[in-house]
């Protein structure tokens, strides 16, 4: 090693890295070793020698004892001073941080997005789930806790009125972890008042319950004292709980939305009746989830006739079979339908009463969307799904989902002859249907308008998707002056479940539907294919084509235009 020291320490001055000599001596050395195995003392000619060399290896003990005191405060200060320096590099990132930067109408949508998730999330779990209490009367979660953050946050949080509307209060009281907290009257009259004269969104649960579990309708009062803003309304509970609201029927003007989830009626009470939202001039969306029969035993619950969104819902933890026999009941109430979903099960045979649909047809002329989702019983006759396409008239209808429990064309191309409506987008999942019942329904002239078809996940004999004989029923074909067309308008084609078709064929149809040029197709008769989508038909990680040949001539399509999706 050099002389010279590598550094100079710059608290003590220390060289440090210096090159320090030499403290062995082969003659001292050896007589060491030699008597350090005996008691003999040291021979007097050694003695003086051998004292002056422990004198001077005691002093360099000394010194270097001296130099590592004085290093090791040197470490203290600069251990400390680096300590000091990383806390002011987090306060310095800290007002660096973007955060700061971003202008107040950023931030409102950023607060805004927290609180709908925050109450999203509530309305997602159940009543009775430690999380759902104090529902967004709970401090930590927004709109509260982000006023807790600066004095900035917190004045931009009292200023958006909208960050306030959302209120929620469908806990259901389980035991001692949830007791009716004192100061939540005060945090919701507070609420309230920061929310000024905006529309509101409520949740709420009710049942028919004494003592301290009923006491949150001391916190209904007060919500209801602002009736005449709620917009949104989504309501827990059985019928009983329900009525909690009948003292303010009539005092809902605005309410457009109103989503009922229904438990069970434990006391069984016929004279209850859901008389609540009678007088709702506004209501236009409704939801019910759950045992319908409070509403199919009247007609006077809801104002059906102003009904144009209608979702019929059924909930895993209620006993309640939601038949067709329900639809049949409720659907006639409302002839201004614009958008409907039906849940719907299966009538087993030998268990539940036989379902006959009514034997004039529905007509319901307003209506463009019918999304329909079956729970389906194996070889129970008739199907849900058929009753109720044959039972409609759909003459505007634009837009058909049927997501589960599907069986036969013979239904829907019923309706659509019967209809002469003009569909536009076509949604057939989870399907009991083979290749030639699939090819059916696509090659269907009725159909000549369609731009959107989303197909697969057929049960037939276990395959998950449809195969190359269905999908070539998609491709252009020139033959001499002979086109085959099949859906002409198609523009966006979706394929779920697992991949049974060949790369190669999938390109060829893609391919056929972009290149209109080589057929001589007259420009508006036939659209090109602007989307390819394929759902769950590869495992995570696993390419979507396997084909070198197939993947070059998808980039080339993708080049033109085409945008094409693998998701899962």
């Amino acid at each position: 090693m050099s002389n010279s020291a590598l550094y100079s320490c710059i608290g003590c001055g220390l060289r440090i890295g210096e090159q320090l000599s030499s403290t062995n001596e082969p003659p001292s050395c050896m007589i060491l070793d030699a008597l350090s195995k005996s008691n003999d003392p040291p021979p007097p000619l050694e003695y003086d020698h051998l004292k002056q060399r422990y004198r001077e290896t005691q002093s360099r003990v000394t010194s270097l004892s001296s130099q590592i005191s004085r290093l090791g405060n040197s470490i203290k200060v600069l251990l400390a001073e680096q300590k000091k320096l990383k806390e002011r590099l987090v306060a310095w990132k800290g007002l660096l941080h973007p955060i700061r930067r971003l202008p107040d109408d950023v931030l409102a949508y950023i607060f805004q997005t927290c609180v709908e998730l925050d109450f999203d999330y509530l309305l997602g779990i159940d009543s009775d789930d430690s999380d759902r209490y104090p529902g967004m009367l709970d401090t930590g979660r927004s709109p509260w806790v982000l006023g807790q953050v600066c004095r900035r946050w917190r004045s931009l949080t009292l200023s958006l009125p909208q960050l306030w509307t959302y209120f929620d209060i469908g806990w259901k009281y389980t035991d001692e972890d949830t007791m009716y907290g004192t100061c939540f009257e005060p945090l919701l009259a507070l609420q309230l008042q920061r929310c000024r004269d905006l529309p509101l969104t409520v949740s709420y649960y009710g049942e028919e319950l004494d003592g301290q579990y009923a006491s949150k309708q001391r916190l209904l009062m007060v919500l209801c004292s602002r009736s005449f803003q709620w917009a949104n309304a989504t309501i827990r509970g059985d019928t009983a709980g329900l009525n909690h609201l009948l003292p303010y029927r009539g005092l809902f003007p605005y309410l457009r939305q109103l989503h009922l989830y229904l438990e069970e009626d434990r006391w069984n009470d016929e004279d209850e009746e859901a008389y609540v939202f009678q007088d709702t001039p506004s209501l236009q969306q409704v939801t019910i989830a759950g045992d319908h029969g409070t509403f199919t035993s009247t007609s006077a619950q809801l104002p059906w006739t102003r009904i144009t969104h209608y979702t019929s819902k059924e909930c895993d933890e209620i006993q309640y079979k939601l038949l067709n026999n329900v639809h049949f009941r409720l659907l006639p109430k409302m002839p201004n339908l614009r958008i409907c979903g039906l849940d719907c099960v299966d009538a087993m045979t030998g268990v539940d009463d036989p379902i006959e649909a009514p034997r004039a047809s529905l007509k319901l002329s307003f209506l463009h969307t019918l999304v329909l989702t079956c729970h389906e019983i194996e070889d129970s006759e008739p199907s849900s799904i058929g009753q109720l396409l044959d039972w409609l008239v759909l003459p505007n209808l634009q837009c058909l989902k049927l997501l589960d429990g599907f069986r036969t064309p013979d239904s829907l191309l019923g309706l659509l002859q019967r209809s002469s409506c003009t569909l536009l987008e076509l949604e057939i999942i989870d399907a009991r249907l083979g290749g030639p019942q699939l090819n059916l329904v696509i090659g269907f002239h009725k159909l000549q308008d369609l731009h959107t078809l989303v197909i697969g996940k057929y049960k037939d004999h276990m395959s998950a998707s449809i195969s190359d004989a269905s999908l070539k029923r998609l491709k252009l074909v020139w033959s001499g002056k002979h086109k085959s067309i099949i859906l002409p308008k198609l523009q966006h084609l979706v394929l779920h479940g697992r991949k049974r078709w060949t790369d190669e064929v999938l390109v060829d149809v893609a391919a056929s539907r972009r290149d209109l040029t080589a057929f001589g197709i007259s420009a508006g008769s036939v659209a090109r294919l602007e989307s390819l989508v394929i759902h769950d038909a590869v495992l995570e990680g696993e390419a979507a084509l396997v084909s070198q040949v197939a993947q070059d001539r998808l980039q080339v399509l993708q080049e033109g235009g085409l945008l094409f999706e693998c998701r899962s």
